[in-house]
């Protein structure tokens, strides 16, 4: 019995070694298991160990280099208010006579730094002694932006004012008549429709310099036309005038005086002299004329034929010159 009892206490002790062997070496395993890494754990471990380690410059530039602090823009600066006036007398340099020139007139509308500035009118003579007003947007004591200059007779630009210039789209009215539409430079006609003082059109096509663009065929070609419908000038033409507004009328004269324009449109000045039963007419008259590119205009005291539209005015009925060529050509 004694050894049965023996043997079966060694067998028990034999088990409970075996046990806390197995024990031992369970733990012995878990200390030795890595741990599970999240997903982004190991990614996140994976790319700092395939970053390089900075060197030792690198480390000082780092540690040496500023934050940057972000910079907001600077803000725009705030317009200074405009001045309204009423009336205001003032003197403008200004250059729509072709040289910039005194104007005093009286002025009504926005100002900044006492000149206009914004939106305004100003009312003045011009060198002819002529009144006039400008109405419309304004910069710096000139005419700049959209604008309209008024005569007192009627006659009138209205367009795009750039440098106190018509620089763009524009148009041009005689007694309220429309003979200019197109496009300006420098208050020159650079392209577009030009009218006679009747509204009929007159050339359409290019300018240089304010002057037409018309070749020596086409210029010939209108001076033929002319002279199929023409009317000669008489004493009977002279003393009805009137009647022959619409009609072209070819004079046989000389030149007594050439005023150049600088916006490309001279005025002519001409004589005629006419004979009725004895007496001698002397008539005097003059008018704007738009030349073609490089025309020779007549000088002083030289003869010439000019074909005249006699057209009604407000006061009465006018003559505008069309054309001028010398007596070879006839």
């Amino acid at each position: 019995m004694k050894n049965n009892a023996s043997g079966s206490a060694g067998k028990k002790t034999f088990m409970i070694a075996l046990i806390v062997a197995n024990v031992l070496m369970l733990v012995a395993g878990i200390l030795t298991i890595p741990r599970n890494l999240s997903r982004k754990e190991a990614k996140a471990e994976a790319a700092v160990a395939a970053t390089p380690l900075p060197t030792a410059a690198e480390a000082v530039l780092k540690d040496t280099m500023p934050a940057l602090i972000p910079v907001s823009p600077m803000p725009e600066p705030t317009p200074a208010p405009l001045e309204k006036v009423e009336a205001l007398e003032i003197a403008l340099k200004l250059c729509f006579e072709g040289e910039a020139a005194s104007y005093s007139g009286v002025y009504t509308g926005e100002l900044l730094d006492g000149l206009p500035h914004g939106q305004g009118s100003f009312a003045s003579m011009d060198q002819d002694d002529d009144a006039f007003v400008y109405t419309g947007q304004w910069s710096a004591g000139n005419f700049e932006g959209d604008g309209k200059l008024e005569w007192e007779n009627d006659d009138w630009y209205s367009g795009v004012f750039k440098n106190g210039l018509l620089n763009g789209t524009g148009q041009q009215y005689n007694n309220h008549v429309l003979v200019f539409d197109g496009v300006y430079e420098n208050h020159l006609m650079a392209s577009g429709k030009l009218n006679d003082n009747s509204g009929q059109p007159f050339y359409e096509g290019e300018f240089r310099e304010g002057q037409r663009l018309e070749d020596a065929a086409a210029l010939e070609a209108r001076i033929a036309g002319y002279n199929k419908i023409c009317v000669p000038f008489t004493v009977e033409v002279m003393k009805n005038f009137a009647s022959y507004a619409g009609q072209i009328i070819l004079i046989d004269c000389e030149v007594t005086k050439v005023t150049p324009n600088a916006f490309g449109t001279p005025e002519l000045s001409f004589q005629s002299t006419l004979l009725d039963d004895g007496k001698q007419f002397n008539i005097t008259w003059a008018s704007y004329y738009c030349p073609v590119y490089g025309e020779l205009l007549p000088e002083v005291e030289d003869g010439t034929l000019a074909f005249i539209l006699a057209y009604e005015g407000p006061k009465g009925t006018y003559a505008q010159l069309l054309a001028l060529a010398p007596y070879e050509s006839q």
